[in-house]
């Protein structure tokens, strides 16, 4: 049976992005990639470390793309690595995303699902919850799919989540993309969302900064195309936006970070794909 998690479909559109470059590029990016990949397996962040949070963007393009090797190291530094502790949130949910991709096991599924429902209820009185909560059905997701026992129980976990025209442009698409899988109402989240379209191609991370970025424009648009609300009006078009940001394989920030990174590479394609696809739908 084949899966059709959310992981499946950010490596979905990745791939896709594959077809909207050109040869040379698509030979530099990869290149980039295996370049960013230590050899340990894991890949790099910005100060050329070995890091979880880069290796998942690392494992997205590689799987996209196919890159048997660069998924091999990795496969064998997932798998011969211990356990993250949780306190870091974002680490062992990276961990548990690329443990369970490389070595599907029920009995861990089920413990990770059990200890993730119980993190949930001692935190859910804590303060913004958005990016945890998405990280949270992220993986179960990756695990059991957008299933009616999760779902029932969206319009709950997101109801208590703070959007206005303050809210970062990150968190927006994340709740539009939990909402819309819910099957819930997503016509005032997709308009908020909107709103952080900059004039001049491309997205902001907030509604009164004036310059757009690669990882705002790439969720944004994700999440907008999950929810099909039409961006044809926005102009000029924002694969300009991203085709100046792209540099010898990489895509930059967006914000005039020169700093070449797995992470923004990973998000330039994603939103060349969004974009495209968009751009294909009448």
């Amino acid at each position: 049976m084949k899966s059709h998690s959310e992981i499946d479909r950010l490596i979905r559109y990745v791939s896709n992005s594959a077809d909207l470059l050109e040869t040379a590029a698509y030979n530099e990016v990869c290149d980039f990639i295996s370049q960013s990949q230590t050899l340990s397996g894991a890949f790099t962040d910005r100060g050329g470390q070995p890091d979880w949070y880069y290796s998942l963007f690392g494992f997205l393009i590689s799987k996209a793309f196919n890159l048997k090797p660069e998924l091999s190291r990795l496969r064998r530094f997932v798998l011969n690595s211990n356990k993250i502790d949780e306190q870091n949130f974002i680490e062992w949910s990276v961990w548990v995303l690329l443990r369970y991709s490389f070595k599907p096991c029920f009995i861990f599924k089920l413990r990770i699902s059990l200890r993730l429902a119980q993190r949930w209820i001692t935190n859910r009185q804590k303060g913004d919850q958005v990016y945890l909560t998405f990280l949270s059905l992220l993986i179960l997701n990756h695990f059991w799919g957008w299933s009616r026992c999760i779902s029932n129980q969206v319009d709950k976990l997101t109801s208590a989540f703070i959007m206005n025209d303050h809210s970062p442009t990150s968190h927006l698409a994340a709740a539009l993309c939990i909402r819309n899988h819910a099957n819930l109402n997503t016509d005032d989240l997709s308009a908020l969302l909107m709103k952080n379209a900059h004039p001049e191609g491309g997205f902001v991370s907030f509604g009164d900064h004036g310059t757009a970025d690669m990882l705002s424009t790439a969720v944004a648009v994700y999440a907008l195309n999950q929810a099909k609300t039409n961006i044809g009006a926005i102009k000029p078009d924002g694969l300009e936006f991203i085709s100046e940001h792209f540099d010898n394989g990489a895509f930059l920030s967006g914000d005039g970070d020169p700093t070449r990174d797995v992470e923004y590479t990973f998000y330039g394609l994603l939103a060349l794909s969004s974009y495209a696809q968009q751009l294909s739908t009448k």
